[in-house]
């Protein structure tokens, strides 16, 4: 029964994640794949950005490993997807209008282009873990040693070193903002961190 929740853990982590941004994922992926001219317009763009033909990808809750492949995808096809919804918004088609303008706006917006940024960065720490207990070889031998591991990178990520070197994780108030790291120095993953920090603050909204 513990293993079996274990396994389960990245499917109830991905319930947790933004609603708006995996909203976005599906819009774009509905939008496009309801129509094959849709889609052969959108590979004109992927041959003008330089990119593999790549379908888009469709995240599952009841699959975990698909909202990580949706968010890379969708971050790798980035700027084709601007682009083509750039030009989506401004045609005639009436009954597209509403998901393109809503689409469109949120593709501009950096918020979510960073979130995915970081989604890509966070979400392989969560899937390695399940997909070791997802093996046929048994793991519960070392069960508790991968779950401590991975917490305790997540909580590196913005607990202040000092409170995570003294204190006992599994007692670590995790959501008091007296243990977190100052924004600056909170890290959301290396590409993010390449961006200055007045970017940088604009995740200040993530953390829980």
């Amino acid at each position: 029964m513990v293993l079996t929740s274990i396994c389960r853990f990245p499917s109830k982590s991905c319930t947790k994640l933004p609603v708006e941004e995996e909203t976005l994922i599906r819009n774009i992926y509905n939008f496009i794949h309801q129509s094959y001219k849709r889609q052969t317009e959108f590979q004109e763009f992927q041959i003008f950005y330089d990119l593999k033909p790549n379908k888009l990808l469709q995240p599952s809750q009841t699959r975990w490993l698909s909202v990580n492949a949706a968010v890379k995808r969708v971050i790798e096809q980035f700027e084709a997807l601007k682009a083509y919804f750039a030009l989506q918004n401004f045609e005639n088609d009436k009954l597209a209008t509403c998901a393109c303008k809503n689409i469109y706006k949120c593709l501009n917006n950096q918020i979510y282009k960073l979130y995915f940024e970081f989604l890509e960065y966070i979400l392989p720490v969560i899937t390695d873990l399940n997909a070791e207990f997802q093996l046929e070889k048994p793991k519960v031998y070392i069960l508790y040693s991968r779950k401590a591991e991975t917490y305790k990178f997540i909580l590196s990520c913005y607990i202040r070193d000092n409170i995570l070197k003294s204190i006992d994780i599994s007692k670590l108030q995790y959501r008091n903002p007296v243990n977190f790291k100052p924004n600056e120095d909170i890290y959301f993953g290396p590409t993010i961190c390449l961006l200055d920090i007045h970017t940088c603050l604009l995740m200040e909204y993530m953390v829980i």
